[in-house]
């Protein structure tokens, strides 16, 4: 078949063995939906007011009933949300698809260069094919790294430099949410490999966010999410996961976090940057958003002067996840806080997704997003190449020159290798 409709997909995913692809749909399209929801709630009630987002209250009296949903794809516009087609979601998606389609292209594999070329080349086009002219909604820091003259030949290297630049001159080190936003797709690629997610999410992250707060934000988001693929993978099983389960996964991405930060404070990439107190105090920080208040006071979003924090980003997916509620409510609570409500709502709706799955995710607003059949072909293809047939080499990363990073080169990846005899083709 030349692609699937609906009806076919869901009579595919319905079947055990392929229970784990549906999870993994269901990542995908929870981060586009989440984005998209949380659009709407993308800058300041009053025409005058130059923030780019709403506060709570902004929100409350826009939409004061939090018995009835936030319509979508219905949203009120405004200067800023009023760029993008209603129900399209925004450069945080985007930046996750600059992700996938490296991975397309390069079977599975890391390719920093490679990426590196994709999302500059995405800044300054967008995706023509639906009809952007450039990348909107770029974050302060993706734009100042991806502008460093070596960028495309050694992104991390321009990384480093522009946090410890821009951290001496404004007087801290950038911790923004624009690399978690982009790398839940890391936690799909390699699922099988917890140490293998780990590396890329840490290299995909360090691509513009050399923060080592940047950097755990990642690694907590995609080893849950691997961990989830991984339990559907193995279980073969059409069953939910318990809370307890999920509980587990968050506790074991705490300690995976606690290891990273010991490995960077030191690595040469991070020496006399940051002190053994500092790593101490910026894990701490991280525990307090990883086990925040179940009514989201803790995380207090819309403060002004951390609206685009990481942590804030990572904590409100975690938040997400334990949620009682379903996916479109999960997320109405969420942008009703206010702050960068797409960024939090595309993280978030990333790990639901991963959670409940792609067909447990409101049809009507998987049916709003005008791009989705451009979509789903690459989502297609990122099966195929990636999920379903990988490089057999696909524990390698190549991270400056495009020459393999990784001693286990010759190793092959034999759990995914399996030759399927079941192909989505486009």
């Amino acid at each position: 078949m030349n692609s699937m409709n609906e009806e076919q997909l869901h009579e595919y995913l319905s079947q055990k063995e392929n229970k784990y692809i549906d999870h993994i749909l269901g990542l995908i399209y929870g981060n586009a939906l989440g984005d998209a929801y949380g659009l709407g709630m993308n800058l300041s009630l009053s025409s005058k007011c130059s923030t780019e987002f709403w506060n709570k209250e902004a929100v409350k009296q826009r939409y004061p009933d939090v018995r009835e949903l936030i319509p979508f794809p219905d949203y009120v516009t405004n200067r800023h949300n009023s760029r993008w087609d209603k129900g399209d979601w925004t450069d945080d998606t985007d930046q996750l698809i600059v992700l996938m389609n490296m991975l397309i292209e390069n079977g599975g594999v890391v390719n920093l260069p490679d990426a590196a070329k994709k999302l500059k080349h995405w800044i300054e086009n967008g995706f023509p094919e639906v009809g952007d002219l450039h990348g909107m909604g770029i974050g302060q820091t993706v734009m100042g790294v991806t502008m460093h003259s070596k960028f495309t030949s050694n992104p991390l290297e321009s990384s480093r430099e522009i946090w410890i630049q821009m951290g001496k001159r404004m007087g801290f080190k950038m911790a923004a949410n624009g690399a978690v936003m982009r790398t839940s797709i890391l936690g799909c690629a390699s699922f099988d490999q917890p140490e293998q997610v780990e590396k890329n999410s840490i290299l995909c992250a360090q691509l513009t966010h050399w923060d080592p707060k940047c950097v755990i934000s990642c690694t907590t988001i995609t080893s849950i999410q691997s961990a989830i693929i991984r339990h559907f993978k193995e279980n073969n099983t059409s069953g939910g996961v318990s809370q307890e389960q999920i509980e587990q996964w968050i506790k074991d991405a705490e300690q995976q976090a606690k290891s990273v930060i010991d490995r960077l404070l030191v690595d040469k990439g991070y020496k006399g940057e940051f002190s053994e107190k500092e790593a101490k105090e910026q894990f701490e920080e991280y525990q307090q958003y990883l086990w925040s208040k179940p009514d989201l006071s803790d995380l207090k979003l819309d403060d002004e002067t951390t609206i685009g924090y990481t942590y804030k980003c990572m904590g409100s997916a975690i938040w997400g996840v334990r949620s009682p509620h379903d996916f479109r409510k999960t997320i109405d609570l969420l942008i009703r806080e206010g702050g960068d409500a797409d960024t939090n709502a595309a993280v978030c709706g990333a790990l639901i997704g991963c959670v409940i799955g792609y067909t447990k995710l409101p049809s009507d607003m998987l049916k709003a997003l005008p791009n989705k059949a451009w979509l789903d072909q690459i989502v297609i293809k990122f099966l195929n190449n990636v999920i379903l047939n990988p490089k057999p080499n696909q524990n390698v990363t190549t991270t400056t020159t495009g020459q393999a990073d990784d001693e286990d080169t010759n190793k092959s990846n034999n759990n995914n290798n399996n030759n399927n005899s079941f192909l989505l083709k486009v």
